[in-house]
């Protein structure tokens, strides 16, 4: 409104040919200014009109993650392994964790002695993006023979990774079924599912 005004001040009339020539020029500045006023507001308003909403959202989110690595992993493993061990009627399970510092958290059926077996899981882990079956390993890359003599020396069936936000954490190992039945395909459904819940 402020510009027709001003262009019936100046010329007379909006339908002039030199108010036409002005108006043309006047929206080629509005349209190139108009994304940087915009940016400039929308900075002023988040930092000054709403920063306190936003400083609780950073407080909260840093409570919440302070609450969860409260959590206790030993704990947490336990729950893990045991509700795998129960719901498919496994003989062995572990959750390994690989994120910083390797470790396995809880392990159920497996020797002492595999240890150094599930640190050679770790650089195989980082590329896992499903659950990894011992019998569907078919091709003889030096990854899948790495998960060929894993399966081998631990007897584990199962290597479910656990992944947040793209990241592995570790995994979770599982053995034969009982009675040597093999995993069905909701098995693997469901394991897969709980990979992505880390």
């Amino acid at each position: 409104h402020l510009v027709a005004w001003s262009f019936l001040k100046i010329f007379g009339s909006l339908w002039s040919l030199p108010a036409l020539i002005s108006g043309l020029f006047v929206s080629f500045i509005f349209a190139s200014v108009l994304p940087y006023a915009e940016k400039l507001f929308i900075y002023i308003s988040n930092n000054f009109l709403y920063a306190t909403i936003y400083n609780a959202k950073d407080t909260f989110q840093r409570l919440i993650n302070n609450i969860i690595a409260i959590i206790d992993l030993q704990t947490l493993a336990r729950m893990i392994t045991s509700a795998i061990s129960s719901t498919f009627n496994v003989t062995k399970s572990a959750v390994v964790i690989t994120k910083n510092k390797f470790r396995i958290a809880e392990a159920t059926g497996f020797d002492k002695k595999t240890s150094n077996t599930f640190r050679a899981l770790t650089p195989i882990l980082s590329k896992a993006r499903g659950v990894i079956l011992s019998d569907e390993l078919s091709d003889d890359s030096a990854r899948a023979e790495t998960l060929k003599q894993f399966f081998f020396m631990t007897q584990a069936k199962v290597i479910i990774p656990l992944l947040a936000r793209d990241q592995t954490l570790g995994c979770i190992v599982v053995g034969q079924k009982q009675g040597d039945r093999l995993f069905t395909h909701e098995d693997i459904l469901l394991l897969d599912t709980l990979s992505k819940q880390a």
